[in-house]
């Protein structure tokens, strides 16, 4: 694969990470069950459906943060290989 098409596959991959961070919000909870307790805590009670959302945030959010470190370990290669 040329350098040329490994920062372009990193450009995109920042791309979706960053706006995986964008609309998901950088993680701010070590675990999922913190995540799970706070959002309990602030919606007044144990609600499934606020739980799930919560817990789908988080992982997403991480996701997004793992996409865009896989978007400039990319592009570092890139630049590696010319």
């Amino acid at each position: 694969m040329s350098a040329d098409w490994l920062n372009g596959i990193g450009l995109v991959c920042n791309i979706v990470g960053v706006l995986g961070l964008y609309f998901f919000g950088v993680p701010r909870y070590p675990t999922v069950e913190d995540a799970g307790r706070s959002a309990l805590l602030l919606a007044g009670g144990p609600d499934p459906a606020e739980r799930e959302k919560v817990i789908r945030a988080l992982w997403l959010s991480r996701a997004g943060l793992a996409v865009l470190g896989v978007g400039f370990a990319l592009q570092l290669a890139a630049l590696l290989a010319y």
